[in-house]
C-alpha cells in the first residue's frame, strides 16, 4: 500500500470517533446559514421557482457533498469492524480511536499478546479492506 494512501485511511480512522458529529454540524450550517441572504430587489418580479424553505433545506442537507462524504467513511469504517476478528478491532481501537492516545504500537502488542509486527499486519489487513470497501484501491 502506497504511503500517501496510509496515511489518508490514518486520518480518516483517527476521525472516526467525531464523525457523526461533524455531520450534525455541518446540516446545522445548512439549516442556520451565517450570511442570511438580503432580497435587494424591492417591489420587483417573482421568483421561477416554488419557495418552500423546509423543502429546500432538506434537499439541500440529502445532496451534501461534505455529509455524504462523511456517512461514506462512517459507514465504510462500521462494516469493516463488523467484518474483523476482536483483536484487529481492539488494535484498530486502541491506536485510533482512543484519545489522546496512551498506547504506542509495543504497547498495543503487549496488550493484545502478539507481536507488534502482527498488529501491523493485522492494521494493514484493515486498511486494506476499508481501501476496497471506500473504491480507493482495487482487487
Amino acid at each position: 500500500m502506497r504511503t500517501g494512501l496510509r496515511s489518508y485511511l490514518e486520518d480518516i480512522l483517527t476521525d472516526y470517533p467525531y464523525l457523526d458529529m461533524h455531520i450534525a454540524k455541518r446540516e446545522q450550517e445548512i439549516l442556520y446559514p451565517d450570511n442570511v441572504y438580503k432580497d435587494e430587489n424591492i417591489g420587483g418580479g417573482r421568483g421561477g421557482r416554488i419557495s418552500n424553505p423546509t423543502a429546500s433545506k432538506a434537499l439541500t442537507i440529502a445532496q451534501d457533498e461534505k455529509i455524504e462524504t462523511f456517512k461514506r467513511y462512517r459507514d465504510a469504517i462500521e462494516k469493516i469492524i463488523n467484518m474483523s476478528d476482536p483483536v484487529t478491532n481492539q488494535i484498530i481501537r486502541e491506536y485510533y480511536f482512543t484519545r489522546p492516545r496512551t498506547k504506542t504500537w509495543d504497547g498495543i502488542a503487549l496488550s493484545v499478546n502478539y507481536s507488534k509486527r502482527h498488529c501491523l499486519n493485522l492494521r494493514d489487513s484493515f486498511f486494506t479492506r476499508l481501501a476496497l470497501e471506500l473504491g480507493l484501491m482495487k482487487h
